[in-house]
């Protein structure tokens, strides 16, 4: 696989998805737990990340 192609790959996966965090936001969790949920998320979109 071409290293651009690989690179085109992690970004889709290294970028907080909006449709997720909506999710999360609609959601029926407490207030509390979306917010832990949602920085759990992006803290693992912040680990996929390419440095």
């Amino acid at each position: 696989m071409h290293k651009s192609r690989v690179e085109r790959i992690l970004k889709d996966f290294s970028e907080p998805n909006p449709k997720a965090l909506t999710l999360i936001d609609r959601s029926a969790l407490s207030a509390e737990t979306k917010e832990n949920y949602r920085s759990i998320y992006l803290d693992r979109i912040d680990r996929m990340k390419i440095r």
